[in-house]
């Protein structure tokens, strides 16, 4: 169990970096650069609004908001403390931004060339008591296709391939290949893998009861090896928005010029 309260607070410091984080998963700066340098932060600001970041003017919406908040949290824990590789931004497949994408929430895999371990993970958030929320997140992983990711990520870098062949960059080409054949045998043959499962439950602190762990144990999950990880935080809800606020004239200051 993580205590942010306990371990530190969100300083400035803190909540840019946060921003940073959050940015990046969605969009990549330079692509934002590319389009919006030269124009006026209006631009930006609508289209960060309105076409990337989930609306905080409906409460789904908003769920969504908090829940993607928490699987950039989990994708920065699992790269940064597990020293696992997350090897593709999952929202920034997103087509509509006010709705979850439908996959496994985070999915990482062993650093290294040689893939034999795969990690799969839950995760919820919750500002409001939730005491069948471990169980939920249990049931929902469950659900999720082992090998799904893994067959994306074979198309994804088997239409690289193929178009870095085009334009001679033959080396980029190989590494690309060499990955086909990696998830190729990874959707074709998941007994030889080991999946590791992990539930993570970001949970304003005072809301959060142990019999939410208590009643997950209690159904003898199914899922093994499996890990759960608790993260509390204070004011769990408008540390959120206060965050997508910061994002919105962050990106626009350092984007655009300062004319209004």
């Amino acid at each position: 169990m993580i205590d942010i309260g306990e371990k530190t607070k969100i300083t400035d410091e803190i909540q840019k970096y946060l921003c940073e984080l959050v940015l990046s998963s969605y969009r990549d700066l330079d692509f934002l650069k590319d389009i919006f340098s030269s124009s006026q932060r209006e631009k930006l600001e609508k289209y960060l609004r309105e076409q990337v970041f989930p609306s905080l003017n409906k409460p789904l919406s908003k769920n969504v908001w908090q829940g993607d908040f928490g699987e950039i949290i989990t994708k920065e824990m699992a790269e940064k403390f597990r020293d696992l590789e997350v090897p593709y931004c999952k929202l920034r497949y997103k087509l509509n931004k006010d709705n979850s994408l439908s996959a496994t929430d985070v999915f990482a895999k062993n650093k290294g060339d040689v893939i034999k371990e795969m990690y799969h993970y839950e995760v919820k958030t919750r500002t409001t008591s939730d005491p069948l929320v471990a169980i939920e997140a249990h049931s929902s992983l469950e659900k999720v296709p082992k090998v799904s990711i893994a067959d994306m990520l074979m198309r994804e870098h088997h239409k690289l391939a193929k178009e870095l062949e085009k334009v001679g960059n033959n080396v980029e080409a190989e590494k690309n290949r060499s990955l086909v054949i990696k998830y190729s045998d990874v959707v074709n043959n998941p007994h030889k893998y080991k999946h590791l499962f992990e539930i993570v439950l970001i949970i304003e602190k005072a809301k959060f009861k142990e019999e939410i762990l208590t009643k997950l144990n209690d159904i003898s999950p199914s899922l093994s090896p499996l890990t759960v990880t608790v993260i509390l935080l204070d004011n769990f809800g408008k540390t959120v928005i206060d965050i997508f606020e910061r994002i919105i004239s962050q990106t626009t200051e350092e984007i655009c010029n300062s004319k209004r």
